[in-house]
């Protein structure tokens, strides 16, 4: 068994992405890719796709702690412990939309 073997990928895989509409014929007519990758390349992906995603939420986080106290984050980091990624997104619009009201109601008067 190789070091590094070759991994290929179902065309399964890309069908959502390569779907494409053509007069007469469904939806469901996808192309049909040719992929052929390392071991390596897809633990490389998918750990650079998932380091990424953290990144992403406690960047969130950070600024939904930030739209709550600006001195001290920390009670925005204890709010937004196991909160699904949706409900970090609902939770940071709303904030942003109510700090943006209130600014805005502040600077009129």
């Amino acid at each position: 068994m190789p070091d590094d073997p070759i991994i290929h990928v179902p065309q399964e895989v890309f069908r959502r992405s390569t779907l494409y509409r053509r007069p007469g014929r469904n939806l469901n007519c996808a192309s049909a890719p040719q992929a052929r990758l390392s071991r390596a390349e897809v633990n490389h992906g998918l750990g650079k796709f998932v380091v990424e995603y953290q990144v992403l939420e406690w960047t969130i986080k950070e600024m939904i702690g930030f739209l709550l106290r600006k001195t001290d984050w920390t009670p925005g980091f204890i709010v937004t412990a196991d909160v699904s990624f949706r409900r970090l997104l609902d939770v940071l619009l709303a904030l942003f939309h109510q700090r943006h009201s209130v600014e805005r109601i502040r600077s009129s008067t």
